[in-house]
């Protein structure tokens, strides 16, 4: 069996679950390749990507950042986007079905089974909670809802207002109710892993979590704060909000005239992976 002169631990694999924010959308404008096609604002059209634009949103977005720092190698989502509930689907099939056949993606990558033991940590990147689905009840029948489709749909919206009349609860109670069961799943999950000795950080991308997890100690000990200009935030929309240049749409510092696209800018990918890298080491020093 041979042995590497001073292994380190961290060189185990990090796990980034999320959405197109962890993906890394819109980072392939910054190539300047005369190839890149953009989209209606804030659209994303898969089959416009080459392999080349694929390679560069990865050498670029922040999980690659953080991994190449700890001379270790990140595991992403190889699919843009996604809820919830879909990330955690993704990577629950990868670390427990270690008999899944290799399979490939539009992009020619593959995708193997990976094992526990590879992993040293998750680090979720929480999503909007109103794209993920949830049976609610009506007496003893439980109905499938997700309230990404009232946007759009008046079969969703009735059930909606079905559900709040015969629960007895206010919209402002319901929101509360499916934002803390998309929290409750994200934790679910996490503190599986956890038990089988991966470490787990969480970034949040909205605002509007504030008061799920105001009071809640387990998210909160493992939330990355985010450090900029010596302001710490606790999710990603407020840095945004708060700082200009750090979605793409208003990145003048690259672009005269700036692609529309409302994700995180190269700059940004870098602040977030400064933070984890920085809440990573603090966490070392620790044991």
């Amino acid at each position: 069996m041979y042995k590497l002169k001073n292994f380190d631990q961290r060189s185990k694999g990090i796990i980034f679950a999320g959405c197109s924010f962890t993906w890394g959308q819109g980072l392939n404008y910054y190539s300047n390749l005369d190839t890149i096609i953009e989209p209606l604002p804030d659209q994303f059209v898969q089959k416009d990507l080459t392999y080349s634009h694929i390679e560069y949103i990865k050498s670029h977005r922040y999980p690659r950042l953080v991994a190449n720092y700890f001379n270790s190698f990140e595991l992403v989502q190889l699919q843009n986007g996604g809820s919830n509930q879909s990330t955690i689907n993704y990577f629950e099939t990868l670390l427990t079905n270690q008999n899944i056949h290799q399979s490939v993606d539009n992009f020619g990558l593959d995708t193997r089974p990976v094992n526990v033991s590879e992993i040293s940590y998750i680090v979720f990147q929480i999503t909007q909670w109103w794209r993920d689905e949830v049976l609610l009840p009506f007496n003893k029948v439980k109905i499938k809802f997700s309230f990404q489709d009232t946007m759009f749909n008046q079969n969703a919206k009735n059930t909606l207002q079905n559900y709040m009349k015969i629960s007895n609860k206010s919209l402002e109670q319901v929101l509360y109710e499916l934002k803390l069961s998309s929290i409750t799943d994200v934790k679910t999950w996490l503190k599986k892993y956890e038990e089988q000795g991966v470490k787990v950080l969480i970034l949040i991308w909205p605002n509007d979590y504030k008061d799920v997890i105001e009071n809640d100690d387990w998210i909160i000990d493992r939330l990355v704060a985010i450090d900029y200009k010596e302001q710490k935030y606790t999710n990603i929309e407020d840095l945004m909000n708060h700082n200009k240049g750090l979605t793409i749409n208003n990145d003048f510092e690259h672009f005269d005239i700036c692609p529309q696209d409302h994700h995180p800018s190269i700059k940004c990918h870098q602040i977030l992976a400064d933070s984890i890298i920085s809440r990573i080491k603090q966490d070392e020093q620790r044991i």
